[in-house]
C-alpha cells in the first residue's frame, strides 16, 4: 500500500517525502519539523510514519505555514503509534461517519486471518447495518484513505497492517462478546448466501461455514 499525495506548507507535496526524511535521517528543507518528529518516542517504527501521514491529511486545511506544521508536531502529534491512531479516528469519524470507520475496523479486527478485499467491500458497503445512512457512500473514500494501513498478503487475504492498532479498535468500539459474535453473524449470512446463488466465491464459502 502506498502513501498519496498531500502538500504541507514547507515539507513538499508528498507524505512520503516525510517518510524518507525520517527514515533516512535527511533533514534537507524543513529540518525544524523533521527534528521534532524524529524526538517522538516511536518515530522508528514504519507504521508511525504512515499514520502521521494520515493525521497531517486530516488537518490540512489548518496548517498555513511551516511554523503551524511545527506547532502542530509539538503540540498534538502523539510519541507512540496507539495514541496516533486514536486522534487520527476521531478525525474519521467525523469525516466519514461513525458506523463507516467502526464497522470496517471491526471486520479487519475480528477477521484476524485476513478476508479477500471484494467480501470486505461487499459486506461494510452492503450487508452492515448503518445508522447513519447519509454517510453509507462515504465507506469507499474512507477504504482508500485506510489502505496505507493495509496488507494483501500472497493468498490475496486484507489484514491490517499492524497489530499495535488492534487494541485501540477492541477498546473503542467494544468489540467483545455478543459484537464480535454479531459480526461473525454477518460473515455467516454472506456465505449462506453466496452458495444459495452460487456465486464466483462459492467454494471459499464453503470452507469458511462450519
Amino acid at each position: 500500500r502506498y502513501l498519496t499525495p498531500v502538500e504541507l506548507p514547507g515539507l513538499g507535496k508528498d507524505t512520503e517525502a516525510l517518510t524518507t526524511h525520517l527514515q533516512e535521517g535527511v533533514v534537507d528543507g524543513p529540518a525544524s519539523a523533521v527534528s521534532a518528529l524524529m524526538y517522538k518516542d516511536e518515530s522508528t517504527v514504519p507504521m508511525f510514519h504512515v499514520l502521521v501521514a494520515e493525521l497531517f491529511r486530516s488537518v490540512l486545511g489548518s496548517l498555513n505555514t511551516e511554523l503551524d506544521v511545527m506547532r502542530f508536531i509539538t503540540e498534538h502529534v502523539p510519541e507512540t503509534v496507539p495514541e496516533i491512531f486514536k486522534l487520527l479516528l476521531s478525525e474519521w469519524e467525523a469525516e466519514f461517519g461513525l458506523d463507516c470507520v467502526a464497522n470496517t475496523l471491526s471486520m479487519l479486527v475480528v477477521q484476524r486471518e485476513g478476508t479477500p478485499e471484494d467480501e470486505l467491500i461487499t459486506l461494510c458497503s452492503e450487508i452492515l447495518p448503518w445508522h447513519d445512512s447519509d454517510k453509507k457512500d462515504n465507506f469507499h473514500k474512507f477504504y482508500s484513505r485506510l489502505e496505507p494501513l493495509l496488507y494483501t498478503g500472497p493468498s490475496g487475504l486484507v489484514q491490517l497492517n499492524t497489530q499495535a492498532i488492534v487494541p485501540v479498535v477492541e477498546d473503542r468500539y467494544n468489540l467483545r462478546g455478543d459484537k464480535v459474535a454479531a459480526f461473525h453473524a454477518a460473515f455467516g449470512r454472506y456465505y449462506q448466501e453466496c452458495i444459495a446463488n452460487k456465486t464466483y466465491n462459492y467454494l471459499r464459502a464453503l470452507e469458511q461455514l462450519p
